[in-house]
């Protein structure tokens, strides 16, 4: 049908799954057409829609960048290869010939980015440069625009980088990278202001440093500051009944997991619970008590689409003793989504809303989510859908996971601009449906540890060996099973002696922290070891 194909670029979601395959091809007319199409491991071959997915060439290498980094994102596959084959991370749109598609889902992936735009030598390429800048600058941590008839004087028009680089080679490329360096950050355009006679409002650090600011305010002491918060955390994991405990505990002043609150009042919107459902949850927490006045609630609300912020705005200012405001949960005011890319577009528009409100009417402004199924084991905080873009438009994170050590037990993460990342400890009662906390990370790893020490049937054996010896025991590990099984509480043997042995190596240091008995090993002429256990006297 078609002749001389010229190149297939393979696209990739952000977790590196095959989407589908963008085929360049020459014409019998001499014209080039792009076409979509899905590649089958059998050898067959589907169109495909551009429009049905998040498009964005490299993307994977996109969606693994770190705060700082500096992105490449330039006119077509080619260029965005030429870059890649010399170690920087670069981009492209699907189609850089039409400014109006750009995907901008795909712009949440660069925040905190620095990103240079290298734009094709044409009308169109400079218009697209424009637009992507103007939708990637509220994110990013800088723009720069490149014209790289700058440095190529005889620059053909429509060429881009990858001709350049062809031409010119690494040494072309130090020469960008030249040019990047003196190449001032790019500031979208004002407008409607007067520019004449305007200079900049300078001040002295003198006159800064005796300025008085606000200390940051925190509703919860150490975890919930005003500002916008999120917590997320698994299905079906009580993070309705952990934020039914916030408000309560908020609007009477009362401690939750045992830190400070400033009391206030709340507004709670319910909105996977009616009115019967919320009633027995509050009897349940309240314990007999008498409900709080100041916990107003509601278990409606209007989606992003349909109004939400402008009725937030409203019942704030019409409510202004209202200084927490929770969302339960996120994905009913965000609405019906057509796929994920979509939805992850709704959350971060909402988040920059949200966060729009709570900064305007002074609050705490906590919205509930549910995690991803996977993420980072390192980092939970990468378990929040969207990665670092999300996190950029967030003050605060909260995250609630299983413990790693005890299924009775999960681990609280919090992570903001106002508060440094801490690890919390809780246990959740299942009859009572309420949160305690346990400690924080250190001390909960610490009483883990202890109890683990305290149960070790070696242990036991040793401590009874060692009192029966008053002060002193010695004997090969074989005996040390051997007086296990008279002692009460185990009335067994200790299992092989190289896993004995391993076992009493493993709490060698605790045996002498926690009760002052020091080992110390001799051969005892038979080829094998002499174990002798001495509690020096008080």
């Amino acid at each position: 049908m078609f002749n001389n194909t010229t190149n297939e670029y393979n696209y990739y979601d952000d977790q590196g799954s095959y989407i589908g395959t963008k085929r360049i091809v020459h014409l019998p007319n001499g014209a080039i057409q792009s076409l979509w199409l899905t590649k089958y491991d059998n050898g067959t071959e589907d169109s495909l829609h551009v429009a049905d997915e998040l498009f964005f060439y490299h993307l994977p290498n996109l969606a693994n960048t770190k705060n700082g980094d500096t992105v490449y994102l330039v006119g077509g596959e080619k260029a965005a290869d030429a870059l890649a084959i010399r170690g920087s991370i670069s981009v492209s749109a699907p189609d850089s010939a039409d400014p109006k598609k750009f995907p901008s889902e795909a712009v949440p992936y660069f925040a905190m980015l620095n990103v240079v735009i290298i734009q094709n030598n044409d009308d169109v390429g400079k218009q697209f440069a424009l637009a992507e800048a103007s939708l990637i600058h509220p994110v990013a941590a800088s723009v720069k625009i490149i014209d790289l008839s700058e440095i190529w004087e005889s620059m053909p028009e429509h060429a881009n980088i990858s001709d350049y680089l062809q031409l010119y080679g690494d040494a072309g490329f130090e020469q960008v990278k030249l040019l990047i360096e003196k190449t001032v950050c790019w500031i979208p355009p004002k407008t409607n202001v007067q520019s004449k006679n305007k200079s900049l409002a300078i001040r002295s650090v003198k006159d800064l440093m005796t300025q008085h600011f606000v200390p940051t305010e925190f509703l919860v002491n150490g975890i919930l500051p005003l500002g916008l918060t999120l917590l997320a955390s698994p299905p079906k994991f009580g993070k309705s009944w952990f934020s039914l405990m916030l408000c309560l505990a908020v609007t009477k002043g009362a401690p939750f997991l045992g830190l400070g609150t400033t009391k206030s009042d709340v507004l709670y919107l319910d909105l996977e619970d009616g009115d019967a459902d919320l009633q027995e949850r509050i009897k349940k927490l309240n314990m007999g008590e008498e409900a709080p006045a100041g916990l107003l609630y509601s278990t409606e609300a209007p989606t992003l689409a349909d109004g939400l912020i402008d009725t937030l705005n409203q019942t704030l200012s019409s409510n202004s003793s209202i200084k927490l405001v929770v969302i339960d949960t996120l994905g009913v005011v965000i609405g019906a989504q057509n796929n994920d890319s979509s939805q992850f577009a709704q959350e971060y528009a909402l988040y920059g809303s949200l966060k729009k409100v709570a900064n305007s009417h002074s609050i705490a402004l906590l919205v509930i989510h549910h995690l991803r199924k996977t993420g980072d084991d390192n980092n939970p905080f990468n378990r929040i859908y969207g990665g670092v873009a999300t996190q950029a438009a967030l003050d605060t994170m909260m995250v609630l996971e299983k413990d790693t050590h005890a299924s009775d037990t999960a681990r609280l993460h919090v992570s903001g601009r106002r508060c440094p990342q801490q690890d919390y400890v809780l246990s959740f009662d299942a009859d009572t449906c309420i949160w305690s906390m346990v400690g924080n990370s250190a001390e909960a790893d610490e009483k883990f540890h202890r109890n683990q020490y305290e149960r070790s049937e070696a242990v036991v054996t040793i401590k009874e060996a060692v009192a029966r010896g008053n002060g002193s025991w010695s004997g090969s590990m074989s005996d040390l099973s051997r007086m296990a099984e008279t002692i009460p509480c185990i009335g067994h043997g200790l299992g092989h002696p190289r896993s004995l042995s391993n076992e009493v190596n493993h709490f060698k240091n605790d045996l002498c922290r926690y009760d002052g008995i020091t080992i110390t090993i001799a051969k005892n002429g038979t080829g094998g070891r002499k174990y002798t256990f001495s509690k020096a006297p008080h």
